[in-house]
């Protein structure tokens, strides 16, 4: 039987992360590669096209609002609304890009409530794929892409 060394790892050091990012190619960090605009124009036309169908389909919109907001779930779906709308456009100018893409995700993180809800009230047997378990766990899954995508629009921004 031999008795293996290793040597003392005292020395191991991790340079700063700032130091690590000067090191690298112009080409390999996002904000260079230009893929903040791109980005956030991309979050515009989606959040633009999604505020404009709580409009045309304020139905649709209206049932994924939980059933305790049953009182207020117009209003909340028109005004969620123009919301969207008014964040889309904010994200096409480049002075009001970032501060409208960390409204875009405090909105999104907004509608979990209405996620966690459908989670919880899932039913196996519900005709309406969004009512079952998948379905919740699907919607919840989805809106946490989105946030993702509004962070990193913000972040890049």
């Amino acid at each position: 039987m031999t008795d293996f060394a290793v040597p003392a790892l005292t020395a191991l050091t991790v340079p700063p992360m700032d130091t690590l990012l000067m090191d690298m190619p112009p080409s390999l960090l996002p904000a260079e590669a230009g893929l903040g605009a791109p980005l956030a124009m991309a979050l515009g036309c989606f959040l633009g096209t999604a505020g404009l169908c709580h409009f045309a389909f304020r139905r649709y919109f209206r049932s994924l609002v939980p059933s305790w907001l049953a009182p207020v779930a117009t209003p909340l779906v028109l005004v969620s609304g123009v919301v969207e709308i008014l964040l889309a456009a904010l994200l096409f100018i480049p002075e009001t890009r970032a501060p409208a893409a960390w409204g875009a995700a405090a909105l999104i993180t907004g509608y979990l409530v209405s996620h966690f809800d459908a989670v919880a009230r899932a039913d196996r047997d519900a005709q309406r794929f969004l009512d079952r378990p998948a379905g919740g766990a699907a919607r919840v899954a989805v809106n946490l892409v989105y946030i993702a995508w509004a962070v990193a629009a913000a972040v890049l921004a």
